[in-house]
């Protein structure tokens, strides 16, 4: 990349007296007995003294820097520091992914996030389709709004896409509308998808093994995942002798699992570590993380080893799920305090107020966030439940109720998680009345009610 650099200011018309020096200093160089193209330190210095001597302004930019390997990328962040206190004139544009540890060294530097956006996705397939000169101006309709409902931001696969229609050459309307319906994983973006995990991975096994477990866990979570979130149902997946909360948090590692799977995830704010927020860049993302085996060992205990391959995206979310209720504190402890218990017994404000004009005025556009922001809430974390007991809580039987193909969950483990009477149930079943973790439930849904026969029923 420095020599990339190098030659970019050796080529400039305007630049020609850099030339004459630089030759010396690389003639010079090359008589020690080494090759000053392959070493950095060399490169640096000749770069810098390039710069320094130079009085109008230059613009470097430098696109996908994340893509540099770990050592390459602190070098060439430090050094890109060095020099911009030192030449004058000289103004430095960086594109990267949103990886924590970029984002931290360039922590005070002006910075630009470039969010998905549908005005943007229209520019790019407009500029795309102008290729298509031979589509006949409906079909181009068709596949403009198709595509920009569908593009989420994903340029590259909004090019691809585009580029397989020229390809196929399709041209009548039924056979376009079938394809748009369809809309394969194009292989080559498959084949970038894969290069892109190779590289963060490092090729090393447990590394593969944990980022792909985190992709599946959020191609198939029911809602955006916080990172802390993400990280406990990663650990407990990867894990089969964790028995209690305190031994998962001491697994729980969510900066190695973020940076392992940061190309593939969107914008995260690492500073909110428990907002709901980490999910899959693109559809293509998630169709191609479907591709991939469940990693062997994942949530499944030594009989079910055979069927890792077969197992579906719900039957693994669900047994990790199930494997964090089943955990020993969710079910030797009461969910709220005795003080919160009490004062979600209490009547609401409604249910006091004989005025009708006081009731607030009713918004079909208000969200259950929105309504809930200034209610009192409890902490799940506080009362030693961990990060994933709310997801885990609310969702698990959404994951139960999608399973319809064998292999079937266990019955001994839906039996434990909702023994009737149990602490367990009705801890889980208090959580997923509140899933804004507000001490007033959003629907009623009594523990005393329900057992194991029940439940699946529902």
């Amino acid at each position: 990349m420095l020599s990339a650099i190098i030659y970019s200011l050796l080529s400039q018309r305007q630049l020609q007296g850099l030339q004459k020096p630089f030759y010396e200093r690389y003639t010079q160089a090359h008589a020690s007995d080494f090759d000053p193209a392959s070493n950095t330190h060399t490169m640096e210095n000749i770069l810098q003294n390039m710069l320094e001597t130079i009085d109008r302004p230059i613009i470097i930019v430098i696109d996908g820097i994340d893509e540099c390997d770990d050592d390459s990328l602190n070098r060439l962040l430090g050094f890109l520091k060095t020099i911009s206190r030192s030449a004058s004139g000289l103004k430095i544009i960086l594109s990267s992914r949103p990886r924590e540890e970029i984002l931290e060294q360039l922590d005070n530097v002006a910075r630009i996030e470039l969010s998905s956006g549908s005005k943007r996705d229209r520019i790019i397939v407009e500029k795309h389709l102008e290729r298509l000169t031979y589509l006949t101006p409906d079909l181009k309709t068709l596949v403009r709004e198709n595509i920009c409902q569908r593009a989420q931001g994903s340029a590259i696969w909004t090019q691809m896409i585009i580029e397989l229609i020229k390809t196929h050459r399709i041209k009548s309307k039924p056979s376009m509308e079938k394809f748009l319906n369809k809309l394969p994983l194009p292989r080559e973006l498959s084949e970038v998808y894969v290069l892109l995990f190779s590289r963060c991975t490092s090729n090393d096994d447990e590394n593969q093994k944990l980022a792909i477990t985190a992709l599946k866990i959020l191609a198939v979570s029911q809602r955006p995942l916080s990172i802390l979130e993400l990280a406990w149902a990663v650990s407990l997946s990867l894990d089969q002798n964790v028995m209690t909360v305190d031994a998962l948090a001491e697994l729980v590692d969510h900066q190695r699992v973020m940076d392992l799977i940061h190309p593939f995830v969107a914008s995260p704010d690492y500073a909110e570590l428990r907002k709901p927020q980490v999910r899959l860049t693109h559809q293509s993302v998630k169709d191609w993380v479907d591709k991939q085996p469940i990693p062997k060992g994942s949530t499944l205990k030594e009989t079910d080893q055979m069927d890792h391959t077969s197992k579906t995206p719900d039957a693994f979310m669900l047994d990790i799920c199930m494997r964090y209720l089943l955990l020993d504190d969710i079910g030797n402890k009461d969910l709220l305090s005795e003080e919160q218990a009490a004062f979600a017994e209490l009547p609401q404000i409604s249910e006091l107020s004989c005025n009708d004009e006081e009731s607030p005025e009713y918004d079909p556009k208000c969200t259950w966030e929105s309504w809930e922001d200034d209610m009192a809430k409890f902490d799940p974390v506080d009362r030693g439940f961990g990060e994933f007991f709310v997801y885990a809580s609310c969702h698990w039987v959404d994951h139960y109720g999608c399973i319809t193909v064998e292999p079937l969950p266990s019955l001994a483990s839906i039996e434990a998680l909702c023994q009737a009477g149990s602490t367990r149930l009705r801890n889980w079943i208090q959580q997923n009345s509140r899933p804004g973790c507000t001490l007033l439930p959003r629907f009623e849904f009594a523990s005393s009610l329900y057992d194991p026969l029940s439940i699946t029923s529902i």
